[in-house]
């Protein structure tokens, strides 16, 4: 609220968009108007002068009218590195401390545990006090060799508790979300927190990115979003489910996707050097350029999106890498929805593509419809609200398809809303009546929400969808070899009642290596289809992973399933998790629409 250029533009942004708030940096490090603003106990050495917080520390005023508009701001803040006083102390590890020293921790940490259950208590209104709390931002990696990042947190939650907060304390606020990484062992990192926490955090986290890289004309890089996402949400939930009897609320405080290797190259060769910003024309030009990285951003957003939303269960908070300006630290920032004029001038602040994913996915709301898409390249999500149903499409791939959308007996017309790009990789955004369904056009890396209105007002048959995991995680498999994964459906699930049910098989394979995979499910072959973005998939340098989601008949599951996989050519393969999802009829039919 307080980065929005004016009242104007904060209206645009909660009521045209439906721009909600995401995350915060660094509440502890800026808390008292900064890190040397701290004051230490003299009768407690290490630990910060209590009294002095509860005297000081005073919550941000916010006018009533933006209260009751915005409700309780539904934020995940985390701490920002280096963001504790010098007296309680540095841990480093021999890396950070020779290659990137601001990236430490507290020593102490029952003092840092402490204080920031004081700035969280009187910092805060109930109204902007974050529900979700990240201690630290994107650890160095190698503090995770040590107990110290996992007690530190334990601590924070301690302190959090005892302070009677109801800010939900968690991490590690990982980097990274390639957990299919090298055999499925990028997931070590997490794996170990996860244990050394003994699996009791409120909840676990980490970010979630593409690296795009432009070498010899070609846009390439590692992707996550989309089919691998699947995959790293899934194995945590599997590992959560097996080891410590509980699913993991997963928060990821960031995601996108940005060109981190060639960036200048890349807007240089597709739109053109850089030409003088104080100018029009290269004004203009240098609009053009950043665009680029918009189509890059905001597509990656929207892959990420739509699999948030295919596992609610475990998906607590995600929040998408868009900042409203960053005049304050680089005016020139990639990921921004207003940049200030020549990148100066900030009585004129200018818009940037990278609103276009708000404006796509503007008013989408409603109870989640059941959708399904045959082809594992089309992402599908439904929502149905009273009369209204949203319809979001995503083409995962470059190849465009032409889609036959079944409504059932729904007949409606209505309108899309279209995001894609040019030949040069700029986006376009559209938005035009839909008269017919059943030959719908999707461009490559497209993403279309179709909004039907005035639908019958019958009542909707409430499905209960049940995912089961299999305990077997990571397992690598040798050239020739057939490996078993076993999930059992659990009494309270009639296999019987059944209505539906999906597969989902999380793989990983050297680079290069034939992306295809063969399944038998309880003995029968299952056909397996190959996404066409398969190429994607496939960074160039270290892997290809993917979820393959493919929906089963209801009449091959037994109470005890065996899911047997292999692959075809002579190179290694891993699979991170397998999942049943079984849909069962709830008790009773709605006798309302929701």
């Amino acid at each position: 609220a307080q980065r929005a250029p004016d009242d104007q533009t904060l209206d645009f942004l909660l009521d045209d968009l439906d721009v909600r708030f995401g995350r915060q940096l660094g509440p502890v490090r800026w808390g008292l108007g900064g890190r040397a603003s701290y004051q230490e106990d003299p009768s407690r050495p290490g630990f910060v002068d209590a009294d002095n917080v509860r005297e000081v520390a005073r919550p941000t005023p916010y006018a009533e009218s933006f209260k009751a508009k915005a409700g309780r701001l539904n934020v995940v803040a985390h701490g920002a590195h280096a963001g504790f006083p010098d007296f309680m102390g540095e841990r480093q590890t021999d890396v950070t401390a020779e290659q990137d020293p601001k990236n430490h921790l507290p020593d102490n940490i029952e003092a840092a545990a402490e204080l920031s259950a004081l700035i969280f208590k009187y910092g805060y209104s109930d109204f902007d006090r974050p529900i979700w709390y990240e201690p630290i931002n994107e650890p160095h990696w190698t503090h995770f060799r040590e107990q110290h990042l996992a007690d530190w947190h334990v601590a924070t939650v301690a302190a959090f508790e005892a302070a009677a907060l109801d800010t939900l304390v968690g991490g590690p606020c990982l980097s990274v979300a390639y957990f299919y990484k090298n055999g499925f062992n990028g997931f070590n990192g997490l794996k170990q927190f996860i244990d050394d926490t003994d699996g009791r955090l409120p909840f676990y986290s980490f970010h979630a990115y593409d690296y795009f890289t432009w070498e010899d004309g070609e846009l390439g890089g590692r992707v996550t979003s989309g089919l691998p996402l699947h995959g790293s949400l899934d194995i945590v939930a599997a590992y959560g489910h097996h080891e410590y009897g509980r699913v993991f609320p997963i928060v990821l405080s960031e995601h996108g996707g940005y060109v981190n290797r060639g960036a200048d190259a890349f807007r240089d060769d597709v739109i053109g050097p850089r030409q003088d910003v104080t100018t029009e024309a290269g004004w203009e030009h240098e609009m053009r350029r950043r665009s680029l990285d918009a189509f890059q951003l905001v597509s990656s957003v929207i892959a990420n999106t739509l699999v948030f939303m295919d596992h609610p269960h475990t998906v607590e908070k995600a929040v998408p890498f868009i900042l409203p300006e960053s005049m304050a630290w680089d005016p020139e920032y990639y990921s921004v929805m207003w940049v200030p004029k020549h990148f100066t001038d900030m009585n004129d602040w200018v818009p940037t593509d990278n609103q276009l994913f708000y404006k796509l996915f503007a008013g989408v709301q409603g109870q989640h419809v059941v959708a399904t898409s045959d082809d594992p390249d089309i992402q599908v999500q439904a929502f149905r609200e009273d009369s209204d149903l949203w319809l979001v499409l995503n083409n995962l791939a470059d190849k465009p398809e032409t889609l036959r959308i079944d409504l059932g007996e729904i007949t409606a017309s209505g309108t899309a809303r279209r995001f894609g790009h040019t030949d040069q990789l700029t986006p376009t955004f559209s938005e035009e009546a839909v008269t017919r369904l059943d030959a719908f056009e999707l461009a490559g890396r497209e993403s279309v929400v179709i909004h039907v209105e005035e639908l019958p007002r019958e009542p909707m048959t409430t499905v209960l969808e049940t995912p089961l995991y299999a305990k077997t995680i990571a397992a690598r498999i040798d050239p020739g070899d057939v490996r078993d994964f076993q999930i059992d459906i659990p009494d309270d699930i009639d296999p019987n009642a059944i209505s539906g049910a999906s597969l989902r098989l999380s793989v990983q394979r050297p680079h290069g290596a034939d992306p295809r995979v063969h399944v038998r499910v309880n003995g029968i072959d299952i056909e397996v289809p190959l996404e066409d973005a398969a190429s994607r998939y496939d960074d160039g340098s270290d892997d290809y992973a993917a979820c393959k989601i493919v929906s089963l008949d209801p009449a091959l599951l037994a109470a005890t399933n065996t899911i047997e996989v292999r692959f075809d050519d002579d190179a290694i393969g891993s699979v991170g998790s397998v999942v049943l999802r079984v849909q069962t009829p709830a008790d009773h039919s709605q006798d309302r629409t929701p």
